[in-house]
């Protein structure tokens, strides 16, 4: 009986250990990012746990003050939020993903609306515009 019981704890703790996936990778945007197209920016993304804040400068006529924060769903890269282009444009809504290295996102509001892609600068130094 002894010996059953020892086979069931081992056929038990293999199916746990067996069934039980790596943990997933959690993703950091945090970073210094060039965005090329539509505006070109130079940006500072800090991301600490679920929360994100974005901040830098757009050529927007003029070189023109960046910010933006939400949430971020660090297991995903997922984020949402608002985004302010230093009094240029009303406050506006961006979402989208990232991985780390790229940041893939649209944004909604009056002076912008599609898609912004975001790669994180090679040599970590923001040049300017």
């Amino acid at each position: 009986m002894r010996q059953r019981t020892i086979g069931w704890f081992v056929f038990a703790t293999l199916l746990v250990v067996l069934g039980t996936g790596l943990p997933a990778a959690a993703v950091d945007l945090s970073g210094d990012y060039v965005v090329t197209e539509p505006i070109s920016c130079r940006v500072t993304v800090v991301q600490t746990g679920t929360a994100y804040q974005i901040s830098g400068f757009c050529d927007f006529n003029g070189t023109t003050p960046y910010s933006a924060s939400g949430t971020v769903d660090p297991v995903t890269g997922a984020f949402s939020g608002s985004q302010h282009f230093g009094g240029v444009c009303p406050p506006s809504v961006i979402s989208g993903t990232g991985d780390g290295e790229v940041i893939t996102a649209t944004s909604t509001g009056r002076c912008y609306s599609g898609p912004i892609t975001a790669t994180k600068c090679g040599n970590g130094v923001i040049d300017p515009l």
